[in-house]
């Protein structure tokens, strides 16, 4: 019986690895779905937006970064203060990091861009 030719190969990314595997930023977010990054302080002593961290909106949050308990505590606080369903809520970089990605699914960017610029500014007036 002839062998049939074998299906192409990925090609290798720079990283050497193929290029479906290859680590990369996260995929841009579904339309009618808003990016939000974090840059994650967990075990702090109160909760609440802490000012920016680079490009990242600093948020705090009491739990322990233990077995994931810090992230549902941010997608819980997160989810309250931009008054969306928890299921609206992804992770979806960042788990094991304090640099996070959060997808929100129903909410646009200028609305959530206009959030993050008035939390930002309302906590770092307030801090000394």
């Amino acid at each position: 019986m002839p062998r049939l030719p074998s299906p192409p190969k990925p090609t290798p990314s720079r990283g050497g690895a193929p290029a479906a595997l290859s680590p990369s930023l996260p995929a841009p977010a579904p339309r009618g779905t808003a990016r939000l990054e974090i840059w994650a302080l967990p075990g702090a002593r109160r909760e609440g937006a802490a000012g920016m961290h680079g490009e990242r909106l600093r948020v705090r949050v009491r739990a322990q970064a233990m077995e994931g308990r810090a992230n549902e505590a941010l997608l819980d606080w997160l989810a309250a203060e931009l008054d969306v369903p928890r299921r609206n809520l992804t992770l979806t970089a960042g788990a094991a990091s304090r640099a996070k990605s959060i997808a929100i699914a129903g909410m646009d960017a200028a609305t959530l861009a206009a959030w993050v610029q008035r939390v930002s500014t309302s906590t770092e007036a307030a801090a000394p």
